[in-house]
């Protein structure tokens, strides 16, 4: 058991994280004394468990936004007559009393 207590090391905790998110290294090894007044994760899963995924936010790689401002003329009369046409098509009628 000593030969033990030599190589296992627990690292140090970040400011701002929770030590609860990080396993034992005394525990992972059946060495931890403390039992449930250890202030890291005794919990095997926690190891596995990663950070999660922020769905908010579009992560996409090359897809560069278009913008008006990069437009020619050509484009730009090409989408105002696109424009124009599906609002004439959808055009609200008009109520006559």
């Amino acid at each position: 058991n000593d030969l033990f207590k030599v190589a296992v090391s627990q690292p140090k905790v970040p400011v701002g994280v929770d030590p609860k998110s990080i396993l034992c290294e005394f525990f992972k090894v059946g060495q931890c004394q403390k039992g449930f007044k250890c202030k890291f994760s005794h919990d095997l899963n926690v190891q596995r468990k990663g950070e999660k995924i922020d769905i908010y936010s579009d992560k996409r790689d090359g897809e560069e936004e278009d913008t008006m401002d990069d437009w020619d003329q050509e484009t730009l009369e090409k989408v105002i007559a696109s424009k124009n046409a599906e609002y004439q098509q959808n055009k609200p009628t008009d109520i006559v009393c």
